[in-house]
């Protein structure tokens, strides 16, 4: 599943991987970075493991939820 996930990712222009994808910056700096691209794309969820992040639950269109839910809303998907 990480796999997949990974694989179907879109990075951000000039980024070559997840791991340079975030800027070494202040924990606001980091999500404003992951917050404007899901604004940008109209991405229905942003999956993270950020604590802050989650407290949020939604930013505009977009759910942030954790891996887990992303897992069970796949495995099990409500528009079947």
């Amino acid at each position: 599943m990480t796999s997949l996930l990974r694989n179907s990712a879109t990075l951000p222009a000039g980024r070559s991987s997840v791991r340079d994808s975030a800027p070494a910056q202040s924990n606001v700096s980091a999500r404003t970075f992951l917050l404007a691209p899901a604004e940008a794309s109209s991405a229905e969820y942003l999956v993270t493991g950020d604590k802050a992040l989650l407290s949020v639950k939604s930013y505009k269109s977009t759910r942030i939820i954790k891996p887990a839910a992303m897992i069970e809303l796949l495995a099990f998907p409500p528009w079947l």
